[in-house]
């Protein structure tokens, strides 16, 4: 009998979990839509400013990664 009880209350509260993690989902997934969207519309308005942006962290970033290597 206990162990009846136990595994429905396991059951409910991981029905529970699954339906909370699917909303976060689900909201993280809209949060990110906006993101993406603000992004490519900053690219499209400002190109050059993009550009000069990716090559500064390139610049960088391959700074960094040869400076591990000597």
């Amino acid at each position: 009998m206990a162990l009846k009880l136990r595994d429905a209350a396991n059951w409910a509260s991981g029905s529970k979990l699954r339906a909370r993690l699917n909303d976060t989902r689900e909201a993280m997934r809209q949060r990110a839509e906006v993101t993406i969207s603000d992004a490519q519309e900053y690219v499209r308005e400002n190109p050059w400013q993009t550009i000069a942006i990716v090559s500064g962290v390139a610049l960088m970033a391959g700074t960094l990664f040869a400076s591990r290597l000597r």
